[in-house]
Order: structure tokens, then C-alpha cells, then sequence
């Protein structure tokens, strides 16, 4: 298990790297964004707020997960499956919730500044696949090329690293 992981965040990182540009840093309001193109030219990206991994920051159990407070920003201009969902064009909000041994992503439709989250807006709820990480490391997300139509969004936080398929429709 640890060595598939480790050879799909090396690749994920090469993918993101030849195929899309890499993540990209905006420094002016302290946030990460990467993206990925699908063969035809669609971009799906993702904003989030670098976070430094203590064990203060650690995702509570059980309950949805924005870091620092902020929810991760989904963009997508054309319609997605992910897991068995569909998560139309446009922006969302993506929490995680870590459990006992797995991870849970969520897409969320409220993308109001401030605002709560709230389940009944949410428009995916999916297991991730997960590996151990050997030592901790910041907070990164990264989207990956692996296919025409995929992209694979990678979570990597503290000693633990999650993943899941955009699939373009």
C-alpha cells in the first residue's frame, strides 16, 4: 500500500507538472491554487489556504474539515462525476471529514463568504482512498492528469494522504 502511494504522488506530481502547469501560488491573499486541463481543453481547479501541520490543526474526527476555517474552493466548467454524484458546472465549497480509518469528501453548493456549512447543500458525499505518509508534512492538494477525461484530487496533510477521481462527463 505505502509504495502505490508513493508512486501516485510521484506521478500526480509529474502529471500536474507536464500536463497543467503545476500549482500555482497567489501569494496576495495566502492561497494555493492547482488545476488540471481535461483533452478537450476544460480546467478544473481548486483554491486553498497552505496550512502548516501541527497537531493543533489536526481535522477533528468525525465532523466536516475546512483548514484554517476556510473551505477549499472547487471550480469546474463542466460537469463532473465523482463517486456516483454529479457535480455540475460551477463553484463549490470541499470539506473532508477524517474518520476512525478512512476519509469522507464532501462538495458543498454554498460558496457565500462566511457562511456555515451545511449539509443539506451538499451535493457530493464520497469515501477517499487513503495511504500513510513515513513523517508529517504541510498541507497540499494537487490535481492530476491521468487520463483524458480524469483528474485525480490529491489531500495530502500530516502523515496522511487521500484521493479521489473528477471524472468529466
Amino acid at each position: 500500500m505505502l509504495k502505490r502511494l508513493a508512486i501516485m504522488v510521484v506521478a500526480l506530481s509529474a502529471t500536474c507538472t507536464l500536463t497543467t502547469g503545476a500549482a500555482a501560488q497567489d501569494k496576495s491573499d495566502n492561497q494555493s491554487t492547482t488545476f488540471c486541463t481535461f483533452e478537450d481543453g476544460n480546467e478544473v481547479s481548486v483554491r486553498f489556504q497552505p496550512l502548516e501541520y501541527n497537531r493543533k490543526n489536526e481535522p477533528p474526527a468525525g465532523k466536516p474539515w475546512a483548514p484554517n476555517g476556510t473551505p477549499i474552493l472547487l471550480f469546474t466548467p463542466t460537469n463532473l462525476t465523482v463517486g456516483n454524484s454529479t457535480v455540475p458546472t460551477g463553484a463549490y465549497t470541499v470539506y473532508t471529514v477524517k474518520n476512525r480509518s478512512d476519509w469522507t469528501l464532501i462538495i458543498n453548493k454554498n460558496v457565500s463568504q462566511g457562511a456555515a456549512y451545511d449539509s443539506a447543500q451538499d451535493v457530493v458525499r464520497v469515501n477517499m482512498e487513503s495511504g500513510k505518509l513515513p513523517n508529517t508534512k504541510p498541507l497540499n492538494i494537487t490535481l492530476g492528469h491521468i487520463q483524458p477525461k480524469v483528474c485525480s484530487l490529491q489531500i495530502v496533510f500530516g502523515d496522511t494522504a487521500v484521493w479521489t477521481d473528477l471524472k468529466q462527463q
